[in-house]
Order: structure tokens, then C-alpha cells, then sequence
């Protein structure tokens, strides 16, 4: 046997779909956590302590997500074993599934969403794959099917909650009804997963890191290099020996890259860029808002507009639907850089308008007429917010950072990210009693974001890749 770049790259085709496929159940899994939660507490496992245990199982799952990202970034971009922590990830989700169905007590939900959370570091893991095993025009269209397959997850979502309303049966033993029923589906639809990640997924930048090669030609001032080894079929007769990988000595590189700096050094390199820092500043500002607004929809919603579930979920459906919409234009038309931060610039704006929009049902309290109006628009707004978080920031993110550290560097985005939604499910119930004031806050903060955006659209444009050799004697 012999590894050639065809066979590889049939190999990096076929591991690219099972992403898609992860991504989707990811969605799933995110979008289901806090819908049935609280009905799970209060009707199934009739706690006294419904809100307490609400907002500590929320955050757990968010946490969980945080800590081992960092664990496992770190890990897979020392040892490159890809196919390893897809098994380890679908694994801790299944069982925190499984968990979460058990209806037996309210610590059974903090287990489960705290082992499954675990499994929330595949995100990082398959973006930083994505970055390394593809060439850098192509990689906007990829991170937008990721973000159109997690959009799906978010639309299949509250579908599944619609076929489990009036659910009442046993599976197992195990009372199935409306609260846990989407336990039980999630636990199938990952163990299905987990069996396309056993015999399909490739260690790809273990065998070969096209982003490593392309930056070590164009480091020389040799850009034929990485030319040559996207274009070649074959490689010359020393690499042909059968076991051989594409690329030499790139797994023992990569440890001793990650042995060199280590966490604590990785870290200063990364807060050492104003780009990197403001990147990790967005998306805590951006996540921490959409769940905000999130969990504004339906209190609004009931609150002002006296609206039931079916028009909560037509929202929820709307947005998602809006999403996908946008994300499947981006990938069959891609944009370029520049047109990227402009884009990103609309979705700051948008973002605005989302807070307008509260202030004004919150104050002016409209007529039902212009109340569709602004929800309608709402879910166009919140779709097109979306983008920043599921392109624009991994986009940009992946081209700041050298491969050596690209899958923990994601890990701290994401860890910055859900670090903003743990404090908006902690603060958003309040601060909705103040959401005037809250938005007009918001929208300070939105400003600046965007003078921060114009400020640095060039480089954000053309990222320059952080030298790691530069903080070498750190």
C-alpha cells in the first residue's frame, strides 16, 4: 500500500461529510439542552428547586464544553488522532444521553449534561482539521457547510419536539414522554454517528498538514513548494514506502511544538495579538447577546404579545430555516476576504437592530400587526448574526494562527464564546425586567464593536499568521 495525495484526498472527502453529519447532531444536541429542560424539572422530576437546578444544569453543559475543549485541543494537536477523539467525544455524549433520559432524579440531568458537554470539543477539533487539510480558498466554503449542517441540527431540533408532545411510553423500562424523549432520539443519532466516525474518519494532518507545507514554502519565499503539493498525485519514490505519510516527521513536529511552548505559553502568544484578542472579544460580545436573545424570544414574546408556544416555536423554526438559507448562498457563492468583513459589518448591525427592536416592544408595546412585522424581521436579523459566529470568526481565527496550535487556539475561541453564553443564561431572566436599559447598553458596546471591525478591516482582510519563533524565549 502505498499513500499517494488522491488517496488521501478521498480520504479527507469522506471524513468531510462525516463532519457534516457531526455538526448536525451537535446542533441537535445544543438546540434541545434548554428547550425541554425546565418542563423535565418541574413536570417529570418534580424538584423544589426547579430554577436552581435549571440554571446550574445550563451552565454545567457550557462549562463542561469549555474545559474539555481546552483538554482536547491541546491533545489533538500534539498527537493528531483524529479518529481517537471522535470516538472519546460520541462516547462521553451517548452516555450523558442516556443519562439525561433516566428519569430518576435531577442530579441524573447534571450528570448527563456535564459528560456529554464533553463531547462538545469536536467543534474545535474539526474546524482545526478542516484548516490544515484544505487549501485556503477553499476553506470559507467548508466552514459555511459546517455552519449550514449545525444550522440543520437547530431546524431538526424542534421538529423532534413537535413528534414527542403527547409521547407516553416505555423503551427499556424507562418512561418516555414530551421532557425526555429528545434524550433518547439524541442517544440513537449519536451512536448512528459514532458508527460513520469508526469507519470513516482519517487521521488527515497526521498523515499530511497542507497548511504546514504551505507556510513552509511560503516562509522560504517559495510558494512553489505548497503549489506543488496540492497539484501532485504522487509522491517520489522515497515517500512511497508503504506506512509512510505525506508529510515527514509532521506528528513528532507538532509534539515538540506543543512540548516548546506549552499551555501557559500558547496562551501569551495568543492574548500577545490585538487581532487574536479582539477576535476573542467578538465572540464572547456575540454569543452572550444571541442567548440573551434567545431567551428574551419567548418571555417576550408571552410577556408583551401574550403569544403561546406554537408562535415561539414558528420563531425558532423561522430563524433556523433563515439560517441555512444564508449559509447554503455562501457556500455555492463564496466570499472573498473583503467581502467577508463587510459582511461581518452587517451582522454587527444587525445585531443593533435586534436591540432596537426589544427596546421598542418592551416601551412602545406595538400593535400585532407591526409586532409580526418585527418578529419577521427578527428572524432574518438573528440568522444573519449567526454568520459572524459560524464564518467569520473561525474563518479569520484559522488564518491568524500557524497549525502547530490551531485546534486549542480554536478551543480558547470557543472557550471565550460559551463563556458569554453562561453568562447570559445567568443574567439574562433578570436583566429581561430591565431590557430597555440592558439594550440601550447593549447598543454602546455594539458600537464599538463596530468602530473595532473598520479599524482593523485590513487585517482582518489579509491576516497576518502569528510567529510562534518570536516568543520562543518567553
Amino acid at each position: 500500500m502505498t499513500l499517494d495525495y488522491k488517496s488521501w484526498e478521498k480520504r479527507r472527502k469522506r471524513t468531510s461529510k462525516i463532519f457534516y453529519f457531526q455538526s448536525i447532531a451537535l446542533g441537535m444536541e445544543y438546540a434541545l439542552t434548554f428547550v425541554t429542560l425546565y418542563v423535565y424539572l418541574k413536570d417529570v422530576i418534580k424538584t423544589k428547586h426547579v430554577d436552581e437546578f435549571y440554571s446550574v444544569i445550563s451552565a454545567i453543559f457550557i462549562l463542561s464544553q469549555i474545559t474539555m475543549s481546552l483538554i482536547f485541543g491541546h491533545l489533538f494537536d500534539k498527537y493528531r488522532n483524529l479518529h481517537t477523539m471522535f470516538f472519546v467525544g460520541n462516547v462521553l455524549i451517548i452516555i450523558g444521553n442516556i443519562l439525561y433520559t433516566i428519569p430518576y432524579s435531577a442530579w441524573n440531568l447534571f450528570a448527563g449534561r456535564l459528560i456529554s458537554g464533553g463531547g462538545g470539543s469536536l467543534r474545535a477539533i474539526m474546524t482545526s482539521e478542516l484548516t490544515r487539510s484544505y487549501p485556503e480558498e477553499e476553506l470559507l466554503p467548508q466552514f459555511s457547510a459546517m455552519g449550514m449542517s449545525f444550522a440543520m441540527g437547530f431546524i431538526i431540533g424542534p421538529v423532534i419536539n413537535f413528534v414527542f408532545i403527547k409521547a407516553d411510553f416505555k423503551f427499556l423500562g424507562i418512561q418516555i414522554g414530551y421532557a425526555n424523549g429528545s434524550g433518547l432520539i439524541l442517544t440513537f443519532v449519536f451512536i448512528f454517528v459514532l458508527f460513520l466516525a469508526t469507519f470513516g474518519v482519517s487521521d488527515l494532518s497526521k498523515e499530511y498538514d497542507m497548511k504546514e507545507t504551505r507556510m513552509h514554502g511560503v516562509n522560504k519565499g517559495d510558494t512553489s513548494l505548497a503549489d506543488e503539493r496540492f497539484e501532485e498525485t504522487r509522491l517520489d519514490d522515497a515517500k512511497e514506502k508503504e506506512g509512510m505519510p505525506l508529510v515527514e516527521n509532521n506528528q513528532n513536529g507538532s509534539e515538540e511544538m506543543m512540548e516548546k511552548f506549552g499551555v501557559l505559553k500558547t496562551l501569551a502568544i495568543l492574548f500577545g495579538s490585538v487581532d487574536v484578542v479582539l477576535i476573542l472579544f467578538f465572540s464572547l460580545f456575540f454569543m452572550h447577546c444571541m442567548v440573551c436573545y434567545d431567551i428574551w424570544q419567548p418571555m417576550a414574546s408571552i410577556d408583551f404579545l401574550k403569544w403561546g408556544i406554537l408562535e415561539i416555536n414558528i420563531i425558532n423554526l423561522g430563524y433556523g430555516v433563515t439560517a441555512a438559507g444564508i449559509f447554503l448562498i455562501v457556500l455555492f457563492n463564496p466570499m472573498s476576504e473583503k467581502v467577508l468583513v463587510y459582511a461581518a459589518m452587517v451582522c454587527v448591525l444587525c445585531l443593533g437592530c435586534i436591540q432596537v427592536m426589544y427596546a421598542v416592544l418592551k416601551i412602545c408595546r406595538p400593535g400585532s400587526t407591526v409586532s409580526i412585522l418585527l418578529w419577521i424581521g427578527y428572524t432574518l436579523w438573528f440568522a444573519i448574526v449567526i454568520i459572524m459566529e459560524e464564518v467569520f470568526f473561525i474563518n479569520t481565527m484559522s488564518r491568524l494562527i500557524p497549525s502547530s496550535i490551531q485546534a486549542f487556539s480554536e478551543s480558547v475561541r470557543l472557550s471565550f464564546s460559551r463563556a458569554g453564553a453562561v453568562i447570559g443564561l445567568l443574567t439574562a431572566a433578570f436583566s429581561f425586567h430591565y431590557i430597555h436599559y440592558v439594550c440601550a447598553g447593549y447598543l454602546v458596546i455594539t458600537g464599538i464593536v463596530m468602530v473595532l471591525l473598520i479599524w482593523r478591516r485590513k487585517r482582518f482582510q489579509h491576516p497576518q499568521v502569528i510567529e510562534l519563533i518570536a516568543l520562543e524565549n518567553l
